[in-house]
């Protein structure tokens, strides 16, 4: 069966430990790196880089910088075109590794002119191998196939804090993704039933009001919000003395932030 990454990205925190994690077990070199206005570095994968983290940095509706990161990688397609066409040009040069469902470049890839590779590159739809000039081949994520064939995990899997990264069978990581919003529905469920008031931050929280309102909570007790300032806010409102609070969230969602900022708030 084949393998695949999940990639929750409401987790990810932009820590960059699966990106030099990737770096430390391939024994990749550094980069000459410069500040670039941007908190993404190197700018973009590289033959020293089979990862990196992606920041997209935009201004939301209050003018508040919002950052949005990407762990970006090579996909592993089930169909690999990348591999059809180096095909073309030399046979096995990339091949996809039966057990893994693993795109890996093999020795033969070094036969491959700078037009066969510049090809490569082009076919894939993710933009992700990098010609190394430097010895004649294609870079890209390997999936830590020797990793895999000792029965560990990508070292970038591994090395993950807050759970952003996932990997196992491809059956078992789609129904993962597909079960998140079932998941934050069935919490809401629970929460009618053992809470009097629900608030919530976060893209998939939404279904856990829901989940709440549909359960029996109050529509007046149950609300999501965008901003952690909107919901320290609100929860200022309607807290008491003798109420007994939970904070439950993911790293990714930085519900530590909302916890702090109700705490300095209160004992001021």
């Amino acid at each position: 069966m084949p393998k695949a990454f999940l990639i929750d990205t409401t987790r990810c925190t932009a820590c960059r430990g699966c990106q030099l994690a990737c770096k430390e077990w391939h024994d990749l070199p550094a980069n000459a790196t410069k500040q670039r206005g941007s908190h993404q570095n190197p700018p973009d994968l590289n033959p020293n880089n089979y990862k990196i983290v992606r920041f997209h940095e935009h201004l939301d509706k209050q003018g508040n910088v919002v950052w949005n990161f990407f762990p970006d990688q090579c996909r592993h397609c089930v169909t690999p075109i990348c591999v059809d066409v180096a095909d073309m040009a030399v046979p096995g040069a990339l091949v996809q590794d039966q057990k893994t469902g693993a795109v890996l470049v093999t020795d033969k890839a070094k036969k491959l002119s700078d037009g066969d590779i510049a090809d490569i590159v082009n076919a894939c739809p993710y933009n992700i191998p990098r010609h190394d000039k430097a010895k004649g081949t294609i870079a890209k994520c390997d999936m830590c196939i020797d990793r895999l064939r000792a029965g560990m995990q990508p070292s970038c899997v591994k090395t993950c804090p807050t759970g952003a990264m996932s990997f196992g069978e491809r059956a078992d990581m789609l129904e993962l993704g597909n079960r998140s919003s079932a998941e934050h529905y069935r919490i809401g469920r629970i929460a009618a039933q053992k809470a009097d008031l629900l608030l919530t931050y976060g893209a998939h929280s939404v279904r856990t009001v829901t989940g709440a309102i549909t359960g029996g909570m109050s529509p007046k007790n149950a609300e999501h919000f965008d901003t952690h300032e909107d919901l320290v806010r609100m929860l200022k409102m309607r807290a008491g003395e003798a109420d007994v609070i939970l904070f439950k969230g993911s790293r990714g969602m930085k519900m530590e932030r909302v916890l702090q900022m109700f705490l300095d708030d209160h004992e001021a």
